[in-house]
């Protein structure tokens, strides 16, 4: 039996979307920090554009070496369309970023904080808003969504809250809290809340 090389890719698109489900079920409440916003926000747009440079400089030395596939695209995509030719190259980092960042490393990235995430953490907030996580979710009355605004430098962070109900928990709203947890380089995790 001959190895296949796109049982390969097969197993590399499982693999990389097993942090995303395990993230779901983890769901920590998760403040993110200015190292994790540099990634998402400088680093992994700058990482998704070279790599679509590079994949269409690929494209374009295999069209010109091969005369079978150079057909097969004119055929079935760009049919010598400059406009779907722009689409491809405009969106293909787009997609390089979406699936790089939100379903390969931020999911990871946060995972690795949660488990090994060994040094205390605590800062004070003020709740700006709580709100129910709706009917749909799986924790039904006991999740909310927190929006909390730092006292330090004054950045809104929301997440999620699985303690308690929601209609006990919006007292909390326009008072001052504690959060308590750990952190790690890449942000920090809240594991309970004082007030």
């Amino acid at each position: 039996m001959k190895f296949n090389p796109k049982y390969l890719g097969i197993l590399f698109v499982v693999l990389s979307l097993l942090p995303t489900f395990w993230l779901d079920s983890v769901d920590p409440a998760f403040i993110s920090s200015s190292l994790f916003k540099l990634m998402e926000t400088k680093i992994f747009p700058m990482i998704s554009i070279i790599l679509a440079i590079i994949f269409i400089i690929l494209i374009e030395k295999k069209k010109r070496k091969e005369s079978k596939y150079k057909e097969y695209l004119e055929r079935n995509f760009i049919k010598n369309d400059k406009l779907a030719l722009l689409t491809y190259i405009c969106t293909l980092p787009l997609i390089n970023y979406l699936f790089l960042w939100l379903i390969l490393f931020k999911p990871s990235i946060e995972l690795y904080g949660y488990y090994f995430s060994h040094f205390e953490w605590e800062a004070k907030y003020e709740v700006v808003d709580v709100s129910s996580c709706g009917k749909i979710s799986q924790y039904g009355s006991g999740c909310s969504f927190m929006t909390v605004t730092s006292k330090e430098n004054m950045e809104s962070y929301t997440f999620r809250w699985y303690e308690g109900n929601h209609l006990k928990m919006d007292f909390l709203k326009y008072l001052d809290i504690s959060l308590v947890g750990r952190a790690n380089m890449f942000g920090y995790y809240a594991d309970e809340i004082d007030w």
